[in-house]
C-alpha cells in the first residue's frame, strides 16, 4: 500500500524505492511533499517475480557448487591415501605430516563455508518467496542488495574451487618444489596398501587417545559446572519468570497504547479519508471504505454444506440451516441450542407469527418451531414444486413462491397442518423468488426468476386475487426487494449485481447503482433506517457486503466476504443490533462483524452533503 496516499500500489519506483499508487504516478508540482525527481515506475509484481528468478539461480549456483564441493573433497581423500603409500617407503619429517594435515584441514574447513553459504542463500530465498508472495517491492530491493553480495561470494567460492586441483594440493604438501619424479609417482602408484593401512591405523588410534584426553577433561568440566549450575538454577527460573512476568506486563501496556495510537491515528485520518469518499462518490457515485471502519467479532464454522438462509427470532437468538438442517443457534457464542433432524434438501425461508417460528425447506414441506422448544414437521402433500420463498402477511396466513411461477396461499391457524386456500400461476411460468407484503391494505409485490416484478391485491378472507397489468423490470432475475418508502420499491437483480427502483406512484422504473461483485443476493434495511435521515441498506453480494444510499444511487464496498454459494436466496445476512451483523462467510462458515461509530458518521454526512448537492435521485 502506499505510505503516502493509503491506496494499494500499482507500481514501484526504482529510484527512490517507493511502492506508488495511481496519485502518485500523477505528479502535482503544487503538493508540498512532492518528490525531487520523476518517478521510475515499473510493475511492482513484475519486479518482485524477476528479483526471486535472480534468486532462484544463485539457490541453482549454490546447490551445484556445493556438490562440486564434495566431490572435489572426496577426489582429495583418495590423492591423501595415495601419498601416505608412497611416503610409507620413504622417511618424512613431523613437519612435513603436520603439513599435510593442514593442508586438509583447510579444505575441509573452505567445505564447512561453503555449506554455510548454500544454507543462508536457502534462508534468504524463503524469505524473497515471502516477499513476492505479498507484491513488496520495497522490501525486496533490501535483499536485492544481499543478492549483489552473494554473487560475488559464489564467484569467489568457484574460483577457488576450480585452483582446488589435485597437481596444486600435492605441490603444497611438499616443502621442495622440484621433486616432481616423487609426485608422479604419488599420483600413479596403486601398490604398498598395507602400509597405507597401517599408516592409517596408527593415525586413529592416536586421534582416538586425542580425542578421549579431551573428552575425560571437558566431562570433569561438566561435572563440576553442573554442581554450582544446581544450586543457582532456583536463582535463574526466579529471576527468568520475573522477567517473562514483567515482559508480559509491559507488552500488555503497549499493545493497549498502540490501539489507543491506532484510533487516534485513523481519527485524525478520516477528515482526508472523508474528502476522498466524496471525490469518488462525486465522480464515479461509488467508492471503497477503509477496512478499519469494520471489525470481525466472531467466526465459526457452522456447516459442512453450503449455508441457504438464516434469521433473528424474536428472543434474539438466531435460526439457521446448517447441513440440512433448522439449527438454533445463540447469537453471542454460535452455540447450538437446537436442531431438527437433516431434511433432503436446505431451509431457504424463515418467517415468524405470534406464537412459532414458521420455515420451510426447497422440498415440499414445511417446519414449526412452538414456544415449549420442539420442531414440528408439517408435510405439504399437496405441493409437488420445490418453493423458494415465504411472505408472513399476519399471524393465521403465509404466502409462499414456488418453482414454476406459482403462487401458494396457506392457512396456518392449525398447529399440525397447514391448509392450502388458494395456487395460482404468475404469467411466465418462471419461479418465484420473492414477495414482499407492501405497505398499501392487500397489496403485495412478487418477483420472479425472468418474469418481471408484479403487483397484486390479495384478500385473505375470500382469497381473492387480481393482477395489476403493469409488469416492471421484465427479463430481470430479481433476488430481493425492499419498500424504501411507500410504494416505491428497491430491487435487486443477480444476474449483473445490480439495484433498480420501482415508483408505483408514478408506474416508472429506473437504474439505481451497481454493486461490485458478479452476483447480487439479498438487501436488508439498516436498524436505523429512515427514508428522510438515514437512507441506507445493506447488499449481500457473492463477494462483498455493500451499503448502498438508496436515495443518491451510492454503493459503498464495506467488506470483502467471498462465497462458494452463488445461490440466489436472499435471507444471507441478519443484524443483531444497530452496528452488528451476521453473515455466512466462505459459505460453511458463520461471521459475526461490527460497524465502527465514525462509520455512521459518514454516513450521515455524506446523506446531507448529496442534499445539499442535490445528487438525490428520490
Amino acid at each position: 500500500m502506499c505510505q503516502k496516499h493509503q491506496e494499494d500500489a500499482k507500481a514501484f519506483c526504482t529510484i527512490c524505492n517507493s511502492l506508488l499508487c495511481v496519485f502518485c504516478l500523477i505528479k502535482d508540482d503544487n503538493e508540498e511533499e512532492a518528490p525531487d525527481h520523476n518517478h521510475k515506475p515499473v510493475n511492482a509484481k513484475t519486479y518482485c517475480n524477476q528479483s526471486k528468478n535472480k534468486w532462484r539461480d544463485l539457490q541453482q549456483r549454490a546447490t551445484i557448487l556445493d556438490q562440486n564441493y564434495d566431490i572435489k573433497i572426496q577426489e582429495l581423500g583418495n590423492l591423501c591415501s595415495t601419498m601416505f603409500k608412497s611416503m610409507s617407503g620413504q622417511p618424512i619429517s613431523e613437519e612435513g605430516q603436520a603439513h599435510l594435515e593442514q593442508q586438509m584441514d583447510e579444505n575441509k574447513q573452505k567445505v564447512d563455508i561453503v555449506k554455510r553459504f548454500v544454507k543462508d542463500v536457502n534462508v534468504f530465498m524463503e524469505k524473497v518467496e515471502a516477499i513476492e508472495a505479498e507484491n513488496r517491492a520495497d522490501l525486496m530491493t533490501m535483499f536485492n542488495q544481499k543478492l549483489k553480495e552473494h554473487t560475488d561470494k559464489i564467484n569467489t567460492f568457484e574460483k577457488v574451487l576450480s585452483e582446488m586441483s589435485i597437481q596444486k594440493v600435492i605441490e603444497e604438501s611438499f616443502g621442495e618444489k622440484g621433486n616432481r619424479e616423487t609426485e608422479q609417482n604419488i599420483i600413479t602408484e596403486e601398490s604398498n596398501q598395507k602400509s597405507v593401512n597401517n599408516y592409517l591405523i596408527k593415525k586413529i588410534h592416536t586421534l582416538e587417545d586425542r580425542v578421549n584426553a579431551k573428552f575425560e577433561k571437558e566431562q570433569s568440566y561438566v561435572k563440576q559446572l553442573m554442581k554450582t549450575q544446581d544450586t543457582d538454577m532456583q536463582k535463574f527460573e526466579g529471576l527468568i519468570k520475573e522477567k517473562e512476568l514483567r515482559s508480559e506486563k509491559q507488552y500488555r501496556e503497549l499493545r493497549s497504547g498502540i490501539q489507543d495510537i491506532k484510533s487516534q491515528l485513523f481519527e485524525w485520518s478520516n477528515h482526508t479519508i472523508f474528502y476522498r469518499m466524496l471525490f469518488d462518490l462525486q465522480i464515479y457515485k461509488r467508492t471503497e471504505l477503509d477496512s478499519r471502519f469494520v471489525e470481525q467479532l466472531l467466526k465459526t464454522k457452522l456447516s459442512d454444506q453450503c449455508i441457504f438462509s438464516m434469521a433473528r427470532m424474536p428472543n434474539g437468538d438466531i435460526i439457521v440451516d446448517a447441513n440440512k438442517k433448522a439449527t438454533i443457534i445463540n447469537d453471542s457464542t454460535f452455540e447450538i441450542i437446537n436442531q431438527l433432524e437433516p431434511s433432503d434438501s436446505q431451509l431457504v425461508s424463515i418467517g415468524f407469527q405470534k406464537d412459532k417460528m414458521l420455515s420451510h425447506y426447497q422440498s415440499m414441506y414445511n417446519i414449526s418451531y412452538q414456544p415449549n422448544g420442539k420442531f414440528y414437521q408439517l408435510a405439504n402433500t399437496d405441493t409437488n414444486n420445490w418453493q423458494h420463498c415465504m411472505c408472513v402477511p399476519d399471524d393465521a396466513h403465509i404466502i409462499q413462491g414456488a418453482h414454476g411461477g406459482l403462487l401458494y396461499i396457506y392457512s396456518t391457524q392449525q398447529i399440525s397442518y397447514f391448509v392450502q386456500k388458494k395456487c395460482e400461476q404468475i404469467p411466465g411460468g418462471q419461479a418465484i423468488l420473492q414477495v414482499i407484503k407492501l405497505s398499501e391494505n392487500q397489496k403485495y409485490a412478487v418477483a420472479t426468476k425472468g418474469s418481471g416484478l408484479h403487483i397484486m391485491d390479495i384478500n385473505l378472507t375470500t382469497y381473492e386475487t387480481s393482477r395489476d397489468p403493469k409488469v416492471y423490470l421484465q427479463g430481470k432475475y430479481i433476488t430481493d426487494l425492499l419498500e424504501i418508502n411507500q410504494n416505491v420499491l428497491l430491487v435487486s437483480s443477480y444476474s449483473d449485481c445490480s439495484y433498480y427502483v420501482v415508483d408505483l406512484n408514478k408506474k416508472e422504473e429506473f437504474f439505481l447503482c451497481k454493486g461490485f461483485s458478479p452476483y447480487g443476493m439479498g438487501i436488508s434495511k439498516f436498524p436505523s433506517y429512515s427514508f428522510d435521515n438515514f437512507p441506507y441498506v445493506m447488499a449481500k453480494e457473492d463477494d462483498y457486503m455493500t451499503i448502498i444510499n438508496v436515495r443518491a444511487g451510492f454503493s459503498f464496498r464495506l467488506i470483502s466476504l467471498p462465497t462458494h454459494n452463488q445461490n440466489y436466496f436472499n435471507q444471507r445476512m441478519i443484524f443483531t443490533n444497530d452496528k452488528t451483523f451476521v453473515t455466512d462467510e466462505g459459505s460453511y462458515y458463520l461471521s459475526k462483524y461490527k460497524m465502527s461509530d465514525q462509520l455512521f458518521k459518514n454516513l450521515k454526512e455524506i446523506h446531507l452533503w448529496s442534499i445539499v448537492n442535490n445528487l438525490t435521485k428520490l
